[in-house]
């Protein structure tokens, strides 16, 4: 039994070496972020009215200053409202009477390759109201704020009002998102006025293999360790 031991600790030992860079699945985590915001290296302002729906923001700070780093679009007709004082231009609803019930705020890719971290303060004109958040990350999974272990929960929402501290971060876990697009029930028709952003360039960690996988690969490391330790018996058995 030693023998085979012996045997098996070498591929076991490679397997180990395989599996633990990975430290878990990467996903993407929401979270209430006021009265403290999550660090991020970069603001965004000076937003560029590109069509009746859509505005580009540029990094005012980080490693991207100066350029365009995010679209925002949503369900209707939008306008930049810069009179707040505040540095922020208001996203607002050019109607008032057809509210803001969509918003999405997705990279431009290039120049970011993503980011490791999306977060929004979203602001009403003196209302409160609820919104969710679904996150889509650079290979396609989406993930939504409503899911409680592993069902949609469709009471699990985040709220906002009129104070301008309704800060909500998504923030990625060894993945990097491309898109956030916040959803409110009972629409708004002032949405957005902080955009912050972590303005990764590049994956951030590698993940575990899937169950599967993991289990051929062990499979085949046990294989290989009986094999030697039945060789060494042979040989033993010969000589």
């Amino acid at each position: 039994m030693k023998d085979f031991l012996r045997y098996l600790a070498a591929p076991a030992a490679l397997c180990g070496f395989l599996v633990l860079p990975g430290t878990g699945r990467a996903d993407i985590t929401f979270q209430l972020t006021s009265p403290s915001p999550v660090s991020t290296n970069t603001n965004v302002g000076d937003y560029l009215q590109t069509s009746p729906t859509t505005v580009d923001g540029k990094a005012m700070t980080g490693p991207f200053q100066g350029q365009y780093i995010l679209t925002i679009t949503t369900d209707q007709n939008i306008t930049l409202n810069t009179s707040n004082g505040g540095g922020q231009a208001f996203i607002d609803a050019a109607d008032p009477t057809k509210l803001i019930g969509q918003v999405t705020i997705a990279a431009k890719i290039p120049p970011t390759q993503g980011f490791g971290i999306i977060e929004v303060n979203p602001f009403s004109n003196g209302t409160s109201g609820n919104f969710y958040l679904v996150a889509t990350d650079t290979s396609g999974t989406v993930f939504d704020s409503r899911t409680v272990n592993g069902v949609i929960d469709p009471t699990h929402l985040f709220t906002f009002d009129g104070t301008g501290q309704n800060r909500v971060a998504a923030v990625g876990n060894g993945a990097l998102i491309a898109s956030l697009t916040l959803h409110v029930p009972s629409a708004t028709n002032s949405i957005i006025k902080q955009v912050r952003v972590d303005a990764t360039q590049g994956p951030v960690t590698t993940t575990t293999p899937e169950p599967s996988t993991l289990a051929l690969a062990l499979s085949g490391f046990v294989g290989f360790g009986l094999t030697g330790w039945r060789r060494l018996r042979r040989g033993r058995a010969s000589a």
